[in-house]
C-alpha cells in the first residue's frame, strides 16, 4: 500500500496509522508482565451516536508532502470540521487495548481522492462554483483550509475537485457516483499552503441526528490486499455492525507460549476472522466509559463525545478488524448490540493454558504436526543406521 502522500479515515485511499504502543499497567504483582497487544491499523475512528448528534473523529497521520495531503469524508449532510485532541485516541488505545496476563511463573505463589497539486481550497468559494455544484462551507480550522460541497452530476463534482487540485482515480468514479446519487455532500480538508508540518492534528466532524451509517466504500478505495479498521463507539448502549459479522475472541483459545513469551491473541484474532468471510468486527472492548480517566487536553473532546448522552451510563465499544478492501461492499451500518453484556479486554491465564511450544505450534495447524513429522522420521533414521553397523559388525 502507497505510503507517501496522505490519509483519511472513511475516505478515499487507504494510509498506514501507527498507533503508539501503549505502556503496561501494573499486573497485581505476581503475574507476568501483560502481553500488550498493540495495533497497527489504516484507519482509526472514534464515532459518538446521540439522537442530538453524530460525531466522526479521525486520527490523521501521513508520510510525505504536507502540500500533498487531502482528506475528504461523504456525509449525509453537511459537517462542522473542528479540530482534536492527540490525547483522546491515546486516552482510549492505553484503556481499551486487548493485555493478556501469563500464569503466575512456576517460582512463585499466589496470584483524498488523490494527490494535490498544492492548489488552495481557500479559492472556491470565491469562485463560480458551477451549475451543477453546491458550496455549502468554505473556512478554516488550525492548520486545516476546508469546504463543503455536493452536486446533483457526478461528473460535475469530478470536474471540481480535478480543477481545484484533486486528482481522481478511474476507480474512484463509481464510487463517487453512489454517493453523489445518495444525495450525499463531500466534506474536504487539506494543509494550508505555509504550513510544514507532519504532525497532523486529529478532527472531529459533527453533524445534526442519529447517524449510524459510515461510508467504507471508500474506505477500500487505494487499499492494499488488507485494511486494518479500529473503531470505539461511545453511545447509550453497547453497539456492533449490523451488516457485517460480529464476534468476540474464544478465551478458552488462548494460550500463552513460554518460549515465545506472549500469547497467542494475534493468531487467534487473524483466526477468528479467518471463519467469517465475508468480513466481521471483533469486539475487544464493551462498558461504561465512566470509568474511564482522560487527561486535561481530552476534556473538549470528551465533552463532545459524551453529547445527548446520559451521564451515568455512556457505554463504549471497541471494534477492529482486518479485511480485505473486496470485502467493504457497503456501508458500515452500526447497531445496538442485544445486549449490553461487557467485554474486558484484560485476559488473565492460569496456569493450566501455559505451554512451552511456540506459538506456532499452540495454534493446532499444520507447523506442529509436520515438524513432529520431521523428528520421527529422523528417529527412525537413526535406529536404522544403527541396526546396519550392528549387522556388518556383530563383534
Amino acid at each position: 500500500m502507497g505510503r507517501n502522500t496522505f490519509a483519511l479515515s472513511c475516505a478515499a485511499a487507504a494510509l498506514a496509522l501507527a498507533t503508539l504502543e501503549a505502556p503496561a499497567r501494573a499486573c497485581g504483582g505476581c503475574f507476568q508482565p501483560p502481553d500488550a497487544v498493540s495495533t497497527v491499523t489504516d484507519h482509526r475512528m472514534v464515532i459518538a451516536l446521540s439522537n442530538t448528534q453524530s460525531t466522526l473523529w479521525d486520527q490523521i497521520q501521513y508520510t510525505g508532502n504536507p502540500g500533498d495531503f487531502v482528506w475528504v469524508l461523504p456525509t449525509p449532510l453537511p459537517a462542522d470540521v473542528q479540530l482534536a485532541d492527540q490525547s483522546f485516541f491515546e486516552s482510549l488505545e492505553q484503556q481499551t487495548a486487548p493485555r493478556v496476563y501469563g500464569p503466575p511463573p512456576v517460582s512463585q505463589s499466589g496470584g483524498g481522492f488523490g494527490c494535490g497539486s498544492g492548489a488552495s481550497l481557500r479559492g472556491a468559494a470565491d469562485e463560480k462554483a458551477g451549475e451543477d455544484v453546491t458550496v455549502y462551507h468554505q473556512g478554516e480550522v488550525g492548520p486545516y483550509e476546508t469546504a463543503t460541497v455536493g452536486s446533483d452530476s457526478p461528473m460535475a463534482l469530478i470536474d471540481w475537485l480535478t480543477n481545484h487540485g484533486y486528482t481522481v482515480p478511474d476507480g474512484l468514479r463509481p464510487i463517487i457516483t453512489f454517493y453523489v446519487n445518495k444525495r450525499w455532500v463531500f466534506n474536504a480538508l487539506r494543509l494550508k499552503p505555509d504550513q510544514n508540518t507532519s504532525q497532523m492534528k486529529p478532527v472531529r466532524v459533527v453533524f445534526k441526528g442519529l447517524a449510524a451509517t459510515f461510508p467504507l466504500r471508500m474506505v477500500a478505495a487505494g487499499a492494499g490486499p488488507s485494511l486494518g479498521i479500529l473503531l470505539w463507539v461511545v453511545a447509550d448502549q453497547r453497539y456492533q455492525a449490523m451488516n457485517y459479522d460480529t464476534v468476540t475472541i474464544d478465551e478458552r483459545k488462548l494460550k500463552w507460549s513460554t518460549a515465545s513469551n506472549r500469547s497467542n491473541y494475534r493468531e487467534l484474532f487473524a483466526a477468528t476472522l479467518a471463519e467469517h468471510p465475508k468480513g466481521a468486527f471483533i469486539t475487544e472492548f464493551a462498558g461504561n466509559l465512566n470509568t474511564f480517566a482522560f487527561p486535561p487536553e481530552a476534556a473538549g473532546d470528551l465533552k463532545v463525545a459524551t453529547t445527548g448522552q446520559s451521564a451515568s451510563s455512556t457505554y463504549l465499544t471497541r471494534l477492529r478488524t482486518d479485511v480485505k478492501p473486496s470485502l467493504l461492499i457497503e456501508d458500515l451500518t452500526l447497531t445496538p448490540a442485544p445486549s449490553n453484556t461487557p467485554v474486558s479486554n484484560e485476559h488473565r491465564l492460569s496456569a493450566g493454558r501455559q505451554q512451552s511450544e511456540p506459538i506456532g505450534a499452540l495454534l493446532g495447524g499444520q507447523r506442529a504436526p509436520m515438524l513432529a513429522g520431521i523428528a520421527l522420521l529422523g528417529l527412525v533414521f537413526v535406529v536404522l543406521r544403527r541396526r546396519a553397523r550392528a549387522d556388518r559388525d556383530p563383534t
